[in-house]
């Protein structure tokens, strides 16, 4: 965007200003007394400063008449929609979800149900919406679709509370069928001035950019004082000094910008509860799990009737606890009970669909 481009423009003119200020203060100023010659040297860094300075006075002048990136991303995004619509297929049946109009507020779910040969199905005996924001804890909603007829159902007045990423969990429950699940996600946007909020920044980025500015100042400092004499003068070394700070501090950034080194764990499902995710989830769970939490999740499989305390009945406790802290159980394990961890023998993939699988047992 303009704001973008100007934004980046003001920063590329600071660094060579404040490289000019440092060799005028540093190098010309101390050779002033002793050396004619640096009378023009002053003369032309001076120049130079003003040209600097005047060019970012004049950015920053266009900034202040310029819409920032983040409200011009947001603003266009929300103009341009009017609804979401999501797609897929279930055991041949296909299951369409519309989100209208897909802000913050009153939404209307409209689900559409299909069989293989494109009929229209309008037996469901109960379709069930449950919205989970992912961005927080907020809890869930599940709501229940009316139908309309000709395989249409629909809820009115499904509330968005906040801007963010949500997820829809459709279960759709037919006479004649087996249940049938999928979900999609979606990114809820802000209304009104508040529309920026959709456009999230990003901590890598900033921390990326912020580091390569350090790092690039650090570098000009450090160059700065090498005709100065380095690590062998006074004034050299009170150059260079704080240049490898700043390199150092950039390089910091840069790695953490790419590794997250430092940040607190923060745990969220990548992978939204569809057909393939609980197939793979119900899986793992047969496998790893059955033996003691049982085929339901009650806790009555043969190898728990030795552990003290029993294991959990998972049917009561998964909804008590967000996905995060299920994650971490069967990672970790819980100390004082039976439930050993399992982050040694199955992967972050594959516990994040068994955290799925087990959510439906609830149901």
């Amino acid at each position: 965007t303009p704001y973008g481009i100007t934004l980046i423009a003001k920063i590329a003119l600071v660094l060579p200003l404040l490289f000019l200020g440092a060799l005028n203060l540093l190098w010309v100023r101390p050779r002033l007394r002793r050396n004619t010659e640096s009378v023009g040297w002053l003369r032309r860094l001076l120049l130079g400063e003003a040209a600097l300075a005047v060019l970012i006075l004049a950015a920053v002048g266009m900034l202040t008449a310029l819409e920032p990136a983040r409200q011009v991303a947001s603003r266009e995004l929300t103009e341009s929609r009017q609804s979401i619509s999501f797609s897929d297929t279930v055991s041949g049946d296909t299951i369409q979800l519309e989100v209208s109009p897909g802000r913050v507020g009153s939404n209307d779910l409209t689900v559409t149900l299909s069989d293989r040969l494109g009929s229209p199905i309008s037996n469901a005996d109960e379709v069930l919406v449950r919205l989970v924001f992912l961005e927080s804890d907020l809890g869930d909603d599940t709501l229940t679709a009316t139908s309309l007829g000709d395989g249409r159902y629909v809820r009115e007045d499904a509330q968005l509370s906040i801007a963010g990423v949500w997820q829809a969990e459709l279960v759709v429950r037919r006479p004649d069928a087996f249940d049938a699940r999928t979900a999609f996600r979606f990114e809820a946007l802000a209304t009104g001035a508040a529309g920026s909020a959709a456009i999230s920044p990003s901590p890598e980025t900033a921390y990326l950019l912020l580091g390569a500015g350090l790092l690039v100042l650090g570098v000009l400092f450090v160059a700065a004082g090498l005709p100065l004499g380095g690590w062998f003068s006074r004034s050299g070394a009170g150059v260079m000094t704080p240049g490898l700070a700043g390199v150092a501090a950039g390089l910091l950034l840069l790695f953490n910008a790419q590794l997250g080194i430092g940040g607190d764990e923060v745990l969220q499902n990548p992978f939204p509860p569809t057909p393939d995710s609980l197939e793979t989830g119900a899986a793992t769970y047969i496998q790893v799990c059955q033996a003691c939490h049982g085929e339901g999740g009650r806790g009555d499989g043969p190898a728990g009737v030795a552990l003290g305390p029993p294991p959990a009945d998972l049917v009561v406790h998964v909804p008590l606890h967000p996905e995060a802290d299920l994650f971490r159980f069967i990672r970790d394990g819980i100390p004082g009970t039976g439930m050993a961890p399992l982050g040694g023998q199955l992967s972050e993939e594959q516990i994040w669909h068994v955290v799925n699988y087990i959510r439906t047992l609830e149901e």
